[in-house]
């Protein structure tokens, strides 16, 4: 199951899409109005995959949280949003473009706000 349903990303200055068009099977292309943001987030999914290779489907971003960067354990780097539960502290890793996120348990002494 792809982390990310009915999403690819792709480096337009490395490719420009033109065949991934021309398949009819795009519906649409979103261009980041700051690619190095979109770059920042696809890092941060990159790091939290290279620890927990079975991160949840990620889904629309509906819930508040602080704005976060892990700076200790095995996420560091990674940056996202602080979301705490009741048993739980939860790292929302975001695709801001797409408004999409997937989730992963951390230890709050890990991370420091943005």
């Amino acid at each position: 199951v792809a982390l990310f349903p009915g999403y690819v990303f792709y480096d337009a200055a490395r490719y420009d899409g033109q065949r991934a068009r021309a398949t009819d099977r795009v519906a649409s292309v979103l261009v980041p109005p700051e690619p190095g943001l979109l770059l920042a987030d696809l890092r941060s999914v990159s790091t939290a995959l290279s620890v927990v290779a079975d991160l949840p489907v990620a889904r629309p971003l509906d819930e508040p949280g602080t704005p976060v960067e892990v700076v200790a354990g095995p996420f560091v780097g990674a940056r996202g949003r602080l979301v705490r539960r009741e048993k739980a502290t939860l790292l929302y890793i975001t695709i801001e473009l797409a408004n999409l996120a997937t989730y992963l348990e951390i230890d709050e002494a890990f991370v420091r706000p943005l």
